[in-house]
């Protein structure tokens, strides 16, 4: 199985969020802060949410869990996203920003393998594209590409192609569904 797929899970769960207007309000009644950076506002459905994810590699057949938070971070600059997999044989943290330099949303991942990647994620249509370079991953994949798409349901089905230089090398299919009462775990 290829770690560097998780990445790509979190990320194109964003696109299967409705659009949602823009939040005019700071705070909820409790006094907890409420506000995003506009360009993260399609992130606001799975903020506060956990969602378990059955991902199945599509070169070694196994399926794995993976539980994955969601989390508005940094006054509502970020969005950070905590999950492992396995009850915390591998996982690792995500950060998305909009990057006004680039003038797109962007995301950092960092893994308990060692390897991080960094990207960026577009909506073609009603599907989220994800593009990440690999850095340090072991295997030697380069770049991960990933596309979201949502059900009436509410799941998340994400298909993600693994690429060393623009060879495929493996692809991976995860299926997401919100859940209560668990959290990612670590060792």
């Amino acid at each position: 199985m290829n770690l560097t797929s998780f990445c790509l899970i979190l990320t194109l769960l964003t696109a299967t969020a409705a659009s949602i207007a823009n939040a005019e309000e700071n705070t909820t009644e409790a006094g907890t802060y409420t506000s995003l950076a506009p360009e993260l506002e399609k992130f606001r459905p799975f903020i506060n949410r956990t969602y378990r994810g059955e991902y199945r590699d599509e070169k070694s057949g196994k399926v794995s869990i993976d539980i994955s938070q969601w989390q508005r971070a940094l006054n509502g600059q970020a969005i950070r996203v905590i999950h492992s997999l396995d009850q915390g044989r591998y996982g690792g943290e995500t950060l998305f920003f909009f990057d006004k330099n680039q003038s797109s949303v962007r995301f950092y991942y960092f893994t308990t393998a060692g390897f991080y990647t960094e990207g960026s994620v577009s909506f073609e249509g009603d599907t989220l594209v994800s593009t990440e370079a690999v850095n340090g991953e072991a295997s030697g994949i380069t770049s991960v590409v990933s596309k979201a798409q949502l059900n009436h349901k509410g799941v998340m089905t994400v298909d993600s192609t693994y690429l060393k230089g623009e060879a495929t090398v493996n692809t991976s299919r995860a299926v997401y569904t919100p859940i209560a009462h668990q959290d990612p775990q670590f060792k």
